[in-house]
C-alpha cells in the first residue's frame, strides 16, 4: 500500500482546521477582495485621468498647429505689407514736409501784404490763406504730440 501524501509542513491539514482559523480565512479573503476592489477603482480613475489627459494634449496640439499656422500666415503678411507700409510713411513725410514749408509761407504772406497779403476784403472777415494755415498748424502739432509707430 502506498501511503497517502503529506501536505507541506507549513500547511495544515483540512481535518485539523479549526472553525476559528477558516473564519480567519474568510475575514482575509474578504479584506483582500476588498483591497482588489480599491486597487480597481484606483486604477480604473487613474485610467480616467490619462484619457482626460491625452484628450486634452491633442486639443493643446491641434491649437498649437492652428497658432503656428496663423503666425505664419501673419509673418507673411507682415512681409508683404512692411513695403507698402515704408511707402506711406515716406508720402506722409514728405507730404509732413510740404504742409510745414506752406505754413511758412503763409507766416510770410502774413507779414508782407505785398507778396498778396490777406485775401479778406473787410475788417473783421477771416482770412482764408490764414484760416487754411491755422488748420494745417492745428493739424501738424496734433500729429507731433501723438506717437508714431513703433521702430524697429
Amino acid at each position: 500500500m502506498t501511503q497517502p501524501e503529506q501536505p507541506p509542513p507549513d500547511r495544515i491539514s483540512l481535518d485539523e482546521m479549526t472553525s476559528d482559523a477558516l473564519d480567519q480565512l474568510y475575514t482575509e479573503l474578504e479584506e483582500a477582495r476588498a483591497e482588489q476592489a480599491r486597487f480597481r477603482t484606483m486604477y480604473d480613475v487613474s485610467e480616467a485621468r490619462v484619457n482626460d489627459l491625452i484628450e486634452e494634449r491633442d486639443k493643446l496640439s491641434e491649437q498649437l498647429t492652428t497658432m503656428t499656422d496663423v503666425a505664419r500666415s501673419n509673418r507673411r503678411h507682415v512681409r508683404a505689407i512692411v513695403p507698402d507700409l515704408e511707402a506711406a510713411t515716406q508720402r506722409a513725410e514728405r507730404a509732413e514736409a510740404l504742409l510745414r514749408e506752406y505754413v511758412s509761407l503763409a507766416n510770410v504772406t502774413h507779414q508782407y501784404p505785398a507778396m498778396g497779403g490777406h485775401d479778406c476784403l473787410a475788417e473783421n472777415l477771416t482770412c482764408a490763406g490764414c484760416a487754411l494755415r491755422d488748420k494745417i498748424r492745428a493739424a501738424l502739432d496734433e500729429h507731433q504730440e501723438q506717437p508714431g509707430p513703433p521702430t524697429r
